[in-house]
């Protein structure tokens, strides 16, 4: 990557920092060259998917500019902030993993890397299951109606249904 960049807009250290199939390019070396964000980042994202094992590659532009409603894409806009957030996203094909020397993540937006089990117990839960699709996000506001308080700043609010004992 720091080559093929180096090709096309000449010397410089253009790649920042690479982790988590994000690409955080050095945005200083590219507002100083008087370059445009958006192109630096399509051409990277471009030159990865030459690469065995990426799905997709995503610009930050991508995700401000469209509206992902479901699948890996949705989980990455779900975790974009314009401010602090990658330049570029990788979507590795399923089944591949960055290399980890702990083994293994659920890093992937993949159903089989982002199923979790969630158990509720204690005073007033009903024995039960479900096999409902439910968001992480939800989990804060469940706990904020079972304990009768507000709802955390920032909460989707969006309460999971769990029989309980009335």
């Amino acid at each position: 990557m720091k080559q093929f960049l180096q090709n096309i807009y000449g010397f410089g250290d253009w790649v920042k920092t690479y982790g988590d199939a994000q690409i955080f390019l050095n945005r200083e070396l590219i507002f100083e060259k008087y370059l445009s964000l958006e192109e630096v980042q399509q051409q990277a994202a471009d030159f990865m998917l030459r690469f065995d094992g990426v799905q997709k590659a995503l610009t930050g532009r991508t995700l401000e500019n469209n509206e992902f409603d479901n699948g890996v894409l949705a989980c990455l806009q779900k975790g974009f902030n314009q401010k602090r957030s990658a330049d570029v996203f990788l979507v590795l094909d399923p089944a591949w993993i960055e290399y980890s020397h702990t083994g293994t993540t659920h890093g992937s937006g993949y159903t089989y890397d982002r199923h979790v089990p969630l158990i509720w117990y204690g005073w007033n839960v009903k024995a039960g299951h479900t096999r409902d699709k439910i968001a992480v996000t939800d989990i804060a506001g469940t706990v904020s109606s079972l304990l009768g308080i507000s709802f955390p700043s920032g909460s989707e609010a969006n309460v999971i249904s769990i029989p309980l004992n009335e």
